[in-house]
């Protein structure tokens, strides 16, 4: 099973599954019908939830499906980053790649998009299939931080790591 599976199950395993579960949206809890924790919360099977009559589902799909009625077309998104929070607010479907713009940063010299460019600094996003796009070459790294963070708000709105919830927000200072 690939992590985002997006394949819609058969009737017959939509039919098992609620027949078989129950959530608690306020928690993000899987259970059960007859009133056990369906997986672990704190350990890997939190990510998958055996169905007999299928292969194996993200526990995060099947609460999907139980808050919505139907499956989840695209790969789904936790908002705040943290796999562990199934509550049904948390979960949104999403694109791969706005997926990855949600991403939390790595930690490296310069931030971000920046890269030197000789004694300069050069602003670049993912434009896509692996290429690079660059957005502008500028004096200081701070200058083209906050160019690659007003184009990634451009291109990734909500979905972007810096998107604080304003809906005006250009970039972060």
């Amino acid at each position: 099973m690939g992590r985002h599976d997006t394949a819609t199950p058969n009737q017959e395993t939509l039919d098992r599954i609620r027949e078989e579960f129950r959530h608690d949206p306020a928690t993000g809890e899987l259970f059960r019908r007859v009133g056990t924790l369906a997986v672990d919360k704190y350990g890997n099977a939190r990510l998958v939830v055996s169905v007999k009559t299928s292969r194996n589902k993200l526990v995060s799909h099947v609460i999907w499906f139980l808050e919505h009625g139907s499956w989840p077309t695209t790969m789904l998104d936790h908002r705040d980053g943290d796999s562990l929070n199934n509550r049904p607010k948390n979960l949104r479907q999403s694109t791969h790649s706005r997926n990855l713009a949600g991403a939390r940063k790595h930690r490296r010299s310069l931030p971000i998009g920046v890269y030197a460019k000789r004694d300069r600094f050069q602003a670049r996003i993912n434009g896509g299939h692996g290429a690079m796009r660059t957005i502008g070459i500028f004096d200081t790294p701070e200058e083209a931080e906050q160019a690659f963070i007003a184009e990634h708000l451009r291109r990734f709105g909500s979905h972007s790591r810096y998107f604080d919830g304003k809906r005006e927000q250009r970039f972060s200072s």
